[in-house]
């Protein structure tokens, strides 16, 4: 269920995204990768902790807001 919700539109999914303990660094990464709606990424960078794997990924989309919003993010982990 939780998978659909976050795969919904921005205004379902991202309140979803942002606080759900039940989503895996698999399923954020799959979110990455498959959907390129800004706010469900920066949805990811405001988690309470975003590992170094997902941390990877979004970077990688090259999203400047998205790649600053989650070096704001203190319980991120980021690699060098």
């Amino acid at each position: 269920i939780v998978l659909h919700l976050a795969g919904d539109h921005e205004r379902v999914s991202i309140p979803v995204i942002e606080v759900s303990e039940v989503l895996s660094d698999a399923d954020l990464i799959n979110i990455i990768d498959s959907s390129r709606e800004v706010g469900k990424l920066m949805a990811i960078t405001k988690r309470p902790t975003v590992s170094g794997r997902v941390s990877d990924a979004l970077v990688e989309t090259s999203y400047p807001d998205v790649v600053s919003s989650l070096v704001s993010n203190e319980g991120a982990t980021i690699s060098a």
